[in-house]
């Protein structure tokens, strides 16, 4: 059945296939379509459902599909929350208010093929961090790293200070199988108890 409605007055067309078929909507016109246990609500301008003071509630057992031509705006005046789960007992997993953004997963995962992140602070806690990059540039006024353990490997390492480095160890040794070269203008060695030189040759010179 379809029922076409203007005001106080309806059209309404009935039976299978061969029933009469309503003219296109016109301007004010909305038609409301029953065929096969289905319904369809058509206007020919903005459609509204409306509870100013009450609560809206759309149930559907099987899914809810919403697209959009343009443009789909979701606005709250306190917070939207998105709960998946349980429909007695809902955990939500995204929760967006005025002020913050909070989402709760045991996983989650962001593919994009390029992410800009602009914010004044970021803390990031984890129990295992992994960073996999084929070039990682990372450029600062101020580094500051603590850790327990440091282990860094590397192919080649190459590293330049422009002014002053200094180092302050409890204990340092330095194993190379190859060649060691140190080159300075003045190089000065000093120590409490002894200095020892140990080689087959040993040259100065």
């Amino acid at each position: 059945m379809a029922v076409a409605t203007q005001g106080s007055a309806a059209l309404a067309a009935r039976g299978d296939s061969s029933a009469e078929r309503l003219p296109d909507l016109a301007p004010g016109y909305l038609r409301v379509r029953f065929e096969d246990g289905a319904a369809t609500l058509t206007a020919t301008g903005v459609l509204e459902l409306a509870a100013p003071h009450g609560r809206l509630r759309l149930l559907a057992g099987r899914g809810l599909d919403v697209q959009a031509g343009r443009t789909l705006r979701l606005h709250a005046a306190r917070r939207i929350d998105l709960a998946v789960g349980d429909a007695d007992a809902p955990r939500v997993q995204l929760r967006i208010d005025p002020r913050a953004l909070q989402l709760v997963a045991p996983r989650a995962a962001l593919r994009a093929t390029r992410c800009a992140l602009a914010v004044e602070r970021l803390d990031t806690t984890a129990r295992a961090l992994s960073l996999f990059a084929r070039r990682l540039r990372l450029e600062v006024s101020e580094l500051e790293r603590s850790a327990r353990r440091l282990v860094v490997r590397a192919g080649d390492a190459v590293r330049t200070v422009e002014q002053q480095i200094e180092s302050a160890v409890g204990r340092c040794r330095t194993l190379v199988r190859e060649d060691y070269a140190l080159r300075a203008e003045r190089i000065h060695t000093s120590s409490r108890e002894q200095i020892r030189i140990d080689g087959k040759q040993v040259l100065v010179g």
